[in-house]
């Protein structure tokens, strides 16, 4: 039976098709490293919803990652089965990939949304920065050029002056 789809469908799925079967599905350490545990977080996020930052955890994943957010990450396969980078995917409610991260010793090196761009809009660079915080590491990434030198400030919570009483709830 001949493939369906017209002529660039076809070259795309046998282009997938070839990158899976050029490259073995290989685990990568990192993805399970304790000491980078971290790392796995679920952040809410104005632009996505809820994302959820993993470390990459197969080779292929990468592919796919490539492929959904048209970048070169699949790239970078050998480096992370090396150690010698971290890579996380942030994946929407729908398991859908929305940017990745590059780290290396500690530091954000790239960190991509869809067709390499860099976060621009206030909420992006919120949530980049909610990240930084929570994991520890350090911005060296020009993508994250437009953060606050002394990152985000979080504003302290201070109690009531006054006790809460029963009889003051509404319910």
């Amino acid at each position: 039976m001949p493939p369906r789809g017209t002529l660039r469908e076809v070259h795309d799925t046998l282009a997938r098709i070839h990158r899976r079967l050029q490259q073995e599905n290989r685990q990568i350490p990192s993805a399970t490293d304790e000491s980078h545990a971290v790392l796995d977080q679920n952040l809410l996020c104005p632009t996505f919803g809820l994302l959820q930052f993993r470390r990459v955890a197969w080779t292929h994943d990468l592919i796919e990652t490539s492929e959904r957010l048209h970048n070169c990450v699949s790239g970078y396969a050998r480096a992370a089965l090396c150690g010698e980078v971290i890579l996380v995917v942030a994946r929407d409610a729908l398991n859908l990939p929305r940017l990745c991260l590059e780290i290396k010793a500690g530091q954000i090196i790239q960190y991509k949304l869809d067709h390499n761009r860099s976060p621009e809009t206030a909420d992006d660079l919120k949530t980049a920065g909610l990240y930084l915080k929570v994991t520890g590491l350090r911005a060296k990434a020009t993508d994250l050029r437009q953060l606050p030198e002394n990152g985000l400030t979080v504003p302290v919570l201070t109690p009531p002056l006054h006790p809460v009483h029963e009889d003051d709830l509404p319910f």
